[in-house]
């Protein structure tokens, strides 16, 4: 037997004042991926979401990304480069959140 506890939201659980804070949404589902993105970037209070569609599960381990960055006001879409670059540019785009 495997018993399961469920973790505390985190996202939800800490004290954002002060903070810029990014949650990462994985989605499978292309069709439902930019609501469930939404609908995390507003349900935990977040200043945006990076939305990571991904083609099959074997997505994970590739060496290259591509995100959605969204926010209340815009939607820019990341292109896919090296892992280190497309953070680099979430960093980017967190920093002009702040302004």
């Amino acid at each position: 037997d495997l018993s399961l506890k469920q973790n505390i939201d985190i996202l939800n659980s800490i004290d954002k004042d002060g903070l810029t804070t990014v949650g990462f949404k994985a989605e499978m589902d292309k069709d439902s991926a930019l609501k469930n993105a939404t609908n995390m970037l507003n349900s935990k209070n977040l200043n945006a979401v990076c939305l990571n569609v991904l083609k099959d599960s074997s997505s994970f381990g590739s060496d290259t990304n591509s995100v959605e960055f969204i926010t209340s006001n815009e939607k820019i879409s990341i292109p896919s480069n090296d892992k280190l670059s497309v953070a680099f540019e979430i960093v980017q785009n967190s920093k002009d959140l702040e302004a």
